[in-house]
């Protein structure tokens, strides 16, 4: 329940590298999140304990964003301007709020958001020291050229129960992928250094279950080393069992992808443009 003595409210766009925090998601006390950061500062900000903080969804330890969406409740008004300015001279280095302006107590970044959009950065070969936070150092026997047939699978309308992993409950697991892309090199738009050898895949979808993008990563990358089949990405995407090579009936198809090379990228709030 939030106090009713908030009543002023902001957008605002986040940046943040996640190697530092468990997640975005406040947690017990003395946990380190992104979310309880922010928190903490707004309060001295507004020299209040009345904050009140929602955000498009949850990121993982060791996830990064670079366009988290959240909604800040004061209550004294700030000047939107101020508080991105006042914010980011008090936060550590490694979030940073893009842009802040005044909306309406109504917008939820979690329910009305109508899509998001991940990538996820791997490389075939070690980290190095100055991106080993940022990138995933996957399989060696990895065949990039596999990557495309088997993420065309996941396009469309499907069943995800088995690329979600234990949390708040989900009665619905059904949701549509609009579009996946595959690159050869570092995305431009992610404004990280373009690394030798790293390569990364984008995927951008009505919404997604926990750990879901690292699950599908992980699918993918098991797959291009010939460990599964397409048929049975297939058949883990319909109400078919999913089973290993001793026929038991498991969740999973593959192991979870490691964090260091999700980034959540955008969400939208309008249909996404086909």
């Amino acid at each position: 329940m939030m106090d009713p003595a908030i009543k002023y409210f902001y957008r605002a766009l986040i940046q943040y590298k996640g190697a530092q925090y468990c997640g975005w998601q406040v947690q017990s006390p003395g946990t380190p999140t992104v979310q309880g950061t922010v928190g903490a500062m707004l309060q001295k900000l507004s020299q209040s304990p009345l904050v009140h903080i929602l955000g498009s969804g949850r990121t993982d330890a060791g996830v990064h964003a670079i366009g988290q969406v959240a909604r800040f409740g004061l209550s004294v008004q700030i000047p939107p301007e101020g508080l991105k300015k006042g914010l980011n001279s008090v936060l550590p280095d490694d979030i940073r709020v893009k842009e802040v302006e005044i909306c309406d107590e109504h917008f939820h970044p979690q329910f009305q958001a109508m899509w998001k959009t991940y990538y996820y950065l791997f490389t075939c070969k070690p980290t190095t020291a100055f991106n080993y936070e940022f990138v995933s150092s996957i399989y060696t026997d990895t065949n990039f050229d596999k990557f495309s047939e088997a993420l065309a699978l996941f396009k469309g309308e499907h069943d995800f129960k088995h690329y979600q992993c234990t949390g708040t409950p989900i009665k619905n697991t059904v949701r549509e992928m609009f579009a996946l892309e595959v690159f050869n090199h570092v995305p431009p738009e992610l404004g990280l250094p373009d690394w030798p050898n790293v390569m990364a895949f984008k995927v951008t979808g009505s919404g997604f279950l926990k750990q879901m993008v690292r699950l599908i990563a992980g699918t993918v990358f098991e797959y291009s080393r010939g460990k599964l089949t397409l048929e049975s990405i297939r058949n883990s995407l319909t109400n078919t069992p999913v089973t290993s090579n001793s026929h038991h009936k498991r969740l999973h198809l593959a192991p979870v992808a490691p964090p260091q090379g999700l980034y959540l990228f955008e969400v939208g709030y309008s249909p996404f443009a086909r």
